[in-house]
């Protein structure tokens, strides 16, 4: 059946198919526009305009560099004003704050897992201290001690109180 069609005949048919669909969507989708077209009205009614109104967008419309006055309450700020260690030190701390915490609480489950002596555990506590020297006298020193000696009271086979811990973050 297939060798009774020639190539000349099948891409006719293709073409004629192809202009019929195609002419059908213009009709469907876009048939004011070619109403207009016709009647030599030019660009239709329906046609979308640009808004006049003012954007209600979250960042804000764009404004040219010569309309602007330096008198205006702008809403704005500039990255010097958003960067947190610049503004609170202290609070630039906080991720290094999270990786002692972490690397503690390794420290701690090794600790209580292999049963370490309590010389060797102190040398291995001040090695993580000494890696967070930043934290030294600010106002995270005496929660991350806590945290130590809470976990130490629940978790070592040995005793270890927090003036002993105090004296690990010296050098």
């Amino acid at each position: 059946m297939l060798k009774s069609i020639s190539w000349q005949e099948f891409l006719t048919v293709l073409s004629v198919l192809s202009l019929i669909y195609y002419s059908i969507l213009g009709l469907v989708y876009y048939r004011v526009e070619i109403k207009n077209l016709i009647s030599g009205k030019g660009k239709s009614d329906a046609s979308p305009r640009p808004s006049t109104r003012s954007s209600n967008s979250l960042i804000g419309q764009i404004r040219e560099e010569e309309g602007i006055d330096e008198d205006e309450d702008q809403s704005t700020i500039s990255s010097d004003q958003i960067n947190p260690a610049q503004n609170h030190p202290q609070d630039a701390l906080l991720g290094t704050v999270a990786d002692l915490l972490k690397d503690l609480k390794e420290i701690i489950d090794s600790i209580a897992t292999s049963k370490t002596e309590k010389g060797e555990s102190l040398v291995l506590i001040k090695a993580v201290f000494s890696r967070y020297e930043q934290l030294r006298d600010t106002n995270y020193q005496q929660p991350v001690e806590l945290f130590l000696y809470e976990n130490a009271i629940d978790q070592f086979p040995f005793e270890l109180s927090l003036e002993e811990i105090k004296k690990l973050w010296t050098r």
